[in-house]
């Protein structure tokens, strides 16, 4: 498995930064968060050991995540204490 890691983490140097700059932005604010949220095995899971369609996929996710949650919000942990706490009284 770690060599599958080993090359997801090739595969994602290789991306263009233009084309991940989210991704980077999630780094650079949340490391711990981006290396719990695109769990590498999880990832390997989903696009079937593909280990190029992973980091693909790892770009997408941060990309999505900003879109869907905004510039502020999508560097921090989805829970009703962090990004999504305007939602907090909906459920209460």
């Amino acid at each position: 498995m770690s060599k599958a890691v080993a090359e997801v983490e090739q595969h994602l140097d290789s991306i263009d930064p233009y084309d991940k700059g989210e991704y980077l932005e999630a780094i650079e604010h949340a490391p711990g968060l981006v290396e719990s949220e695109s769990n590498p095995i999880c990832f390997l899971r989903f696009h079937k050991y593909n280990t190029q369609s992973k980091a693909r996929g790892i770009v997408k996710y941060w990309s999505l995540r900003k879109e869907i949650f905004g510039e502020d919000l999508f560097y921090l942990p989805m829970t009703l204490h962090e990004a999504m706490k305007q939602y907090r009284s909906a459920l209460e």
